[in-house]
């Protein structure tokens, strides 16, 4: 994948971005940021995410997510040489997603160089405007009591699923809520382990397991509530099976 350009459809951002000579890869690569935790350096090279303040010709501010990344790579049957920068995985998804209606953030920049240390790749995202982390909502006595929330979260898993995505590191962190009146809206983050899905009826229960690992203070009759939520609509056969293969699994993770 050969790529280096704005991606954003705001005026006002892309317009800041030009006037800030922020339209080529370099500049992104050399903008003063720090790290907002250590780099990942796994895959054989280095992976890492920074935080910067775009600021607009109105005054305003953008806050954006800047990933930077170099020979950080994930091999796929498309890319089975040289595989592909595990940002541009995410950058596809993104793209993906919007298109079917998921709510992800908005892609701003997006680019990959080779140089002589190898393959470099910028992502730069836009922060997901008056939205939260879910994880402090995620407890046992919160979702009892709000089960609105607890039905936009199964619903929102239904959508990413149904888009024929597998999140792959779907923990409560990598989901955002925001309430609008009386509804809630849940986003997306972090989808630079995400995968088509090519095994649905698998991969989904593999991911949901994932995310329910996580709700450790969650008695069984609370998590049957989000399956069930999540699975409307199924067939009985599935459904049944589908939550004792949840349960079992979840027991020999000694999460339960």
């Amino acid at each position: 994948m050969k790529i280096s350009a704005i991606q954003t459809e705001d005026d006002l951002i892309r317009d800041a971005l030009i006037a800030q000579h922020m339209d080529h890869f370099d500049a992104w690569w050399q903008l003063a940021i720090a790290w907002l935790e250590p780099p990942n350096l796994e895959r054989g090279g280095w992976s890492g995410v920074g935080r910067w303040q775009l600021r607009c010709a109105d005054n305003s501010t953008v806050e954006l997510y800047v990933k930077r990344q170099q020979n950080h790579t994930r091999w796929s049957l498309r890319y089975p040489w040289r595989g592909l920068p595990t940002f541009m995985v995410e950058y596809d998804m993104l793209k993906h997603l919007r298109r079917q209606g998921v709510r992800v953030p908005d892609v701003v920049y997006a680019g990959v160089r080779d140089v002589q240390a190898g393959r470099q790749a910028i992502l730069a995202t836009q922060a997901l405007q008056g939205y939260v982390e879910l994880t402090p909502y995620c407890t046992a006595d919160n979702m009892a009591a709000e089960p609105d929330l607890l039905a936009a979260v199964a619903h929102a898993l239904q959508a990413l699923h149904a888009a024929g995505i597998q999140h792959r590191a779907l923990y409560p962190k990598h989901l955002f809520v925001r309430r609008e009146h009386d509804t809630y809206e849940i986003a997306f983050i972090d989808l630079e382990k995400a995968k088509h899905m090519w095994l649905p009826a698998w991969q989904r229960l593999r991911d949901l397991r994932q995310f329910m690992s996580r709700l450790q203070d969650w008695p069984d009759s609370l998590l049957y509530q989000l399956y069930a939520a999540y699975m409307s609509g199924q067939g009985k056969l599935y459904h049944r099976c589908g939550w004792w293969w949840l349960r079992w699994g979840l027991k020999r993770l000694n999460k339960r």
